[in-house]
């Protein structure tokens, strides 16, 4: 009897869980917005440093894996720990097991040994070592655990409502997750708090122990005023990057999360900035309501726009939390079909208001007598030869473009 009712009792057990992951599928691939993820889609937005505004953005508030961009927040409290005087940057920070095990890539330093804070930031910003991470995090926050706890704490404070830490280095764990948005506002915090440390982030080669490593941020010395920040890559996540790049003494912060490649990621990274920063076919739209909503992932807020006329001008910006709160959500307009003006002897006029037309007259107005319609027939005739002059009515209304805030800029993530 007890050999029947373990048998019994181990197919309940087989059958409840069969039943359990065909539920999951069956979650994951019908009902919409029951997604992980390694599921969302490209992601991308670009700020102006200067003013907190968002120039372009693409699903910026959806669910992304931040891979080695997770290490941008572990030098954030490194650097807190050096203005603190915590931490200094010729102080050592010894190699335990755990740090010595964590996968590629990594410097490969083995337990019992150390490495200063200076050569330690570097590490993380070029080479993005695994094992260094942790390192810091240990001499930080006793264990990683407990320094991920801490930096999902500094994230709220930071006001990166959507993003949560599990590690020190961005090693793919389901439940570490942010957005493209919320790494905007860590790389906007680290431009700000910290510009005394920000010029690590430009270096292009670090050499330790023999070897040389080149910083995997190939658009360094090729973009013209790219300074830095962070790359980062897992198979789930795909090709991550933010980036920094000051021209004619604006700053801009873009952000490109799930590209296909490295040069995929360079592409898309290159066209938003080129856009950015020549002002090209941007179009501002304000909420009617409250600046900063928190929206579900079908959500969508009503929203009134209008056309920027002149770049947005730069001034010191607070901090990130107090500019969270005030930032204007920008989104890229279809530029074809909406962009062109009417072919119109006014039409210079006209393409400063591309919201502006003409519209109809109702059908009710446009009614006439019988005796009015045979004058105009009579008077057409005998004026044929005239120039007629154009009506407000006889102009064809141009497509009202929607805003949408999943268009992308440019270039596809293809």
């Amino acid at each position: 009897m007890r050999a029947f009712s373990f048998i019994t009792g181990g197919r309940r057990c087989l059958l409840e869980r069969t039943v359990t992951v065909l539920l999951i599928v069956l979650l994951n691939s019908v009902i919409p917005g029951v997604a992980s993820a390694e599921r969302a889609e490209f992601a991308s937005l670009v700020m102006d440093a200067g003013t907190g505004q968002v120039l372009q953005q693409a699903n910026a508030d959806l669910s992304r894996y931040p891979a080695s961009l997770t290490k941008m927040m572990t030098l954030y409290l490194v650097f807190e720990a050096l203005d603190h005087q915590t931490l200094r940057l010729a102080d050592q920070l010894p190699i335990s097991a755990h740090a010595a095990s964590q996968p590629p890539t990594k410097i490969g330093l083995q337990p019992g040994q150390s490495i200063s804070v200076e050569n330690a930031i570097l590490a993380l910003i070029t080479k993005s070592a695994n094992d260094i991470a942790a390192a810091v995090a240990e001499a930080l926050g006793g264990t990683e655990q407990q320094f991920a706890w801490m930096m999902t704490t500094r994230a709220r404070k930071l006001g990166m409502s959507r993003t949560v830490f599990m590690n020190a280095s961005g090693l793919p764990d389901p439940q570490q997750t942010t957005t493209a948005r919320d790494m905007s506002i860590l790389a906007l915090a680290l431009l700000h708090d910290f510009p005394q440390y920000y010029p690590y982030f430009s270096t292009q080669q670090f050499s330790y122990g023999g070897a040389t490593h080149p910083n995997h941020n190939h658009m360094l010395g090729v973009y013209r005023g790219l300074d830095g920040i962070k790359t980062g890559y897992t198979q789930a996540s795909g090709f991550n990057l933010v980036a920094s790049a000051q021209q004619d003494g604006r700053r801009l912060i873009g952000v490109v999360m799930g590209a296909r490649s490295p040069s995929n990621r360079r592409l898309i990274m290159t066209s938003l900035l080129n856009q950015a920063f020549g002002n090209e076919r941007v179009i501002e739209v304000r909420e009617s309501t409250s600046p900063m909503p928190t929206l579900a992932r079908n959500e969508r807020p009503q929203m009134v726009a209008t056309r920027t006329t002149s770049r947005p001008s730069a001034r010191a910006g607070s901090r990130t939390s107090s500019r969270a709160s005030k930032r204007a959500i920008v989104s890229t307009a279809p530029t074809r079909g909406a962009a062109r003006s009417t072919k119109t002897s006014r039409s210079a006029k006209s393409a400063s208001s591309t919201f502006a037309m003409a519209t109809p007259k109702p059908a009710a107005k446009a009614k006439r007598s019988a005796s009015a319609t045979r004058t105009l027939a009579s008077s057409a005739t005998s004026s044929a030869r005239k120039a007629k002059p154009q009506l407000v009515s006889d102009v064809k209304p141009k497509a009202k473009p929607t805003v949408r805030r999943n268009k992308r800029v440019l270039v596809s993530a293809r």
